[in-house]
């Protein structure tokens, strides 16, 4: 949605944190294994903000959810 301002415009867009993560995290593996670091802050500053907003998202009634456990067997 995009809302026009007399002298700015407020786009509204939604998008999937977690696709947006994995898409940034393979940028930054192809941008280590060309060699190009030049987009690597960038891309670290975005990841950032995903991960602080994933918190948000996350915290209150919804805290729960960032909890996992991890449950190994080890057979003799």
């Amino acid at each position: 949605m995009t809302v026009n301002h007399h002298d700015s415009t407020v786009i509204d867009a939604e998008f999937d944190i977690v696709e947006e993560m994995r898409t940034t995290l393979d940028d930054l593996e192809m941008a280590f294994e060309a060699g190009e670091t030049t987009s690597v802050p960038e891309k670290m500053a975005y990841l950032r903000f995903l991960l602080r907003d994933l918190g948000d998202a996350l915290s209150g009634e919804y805290e729960d959810l960032r909890r996992r456990r991890f449950i190994t067997k080890e057979t003799r």
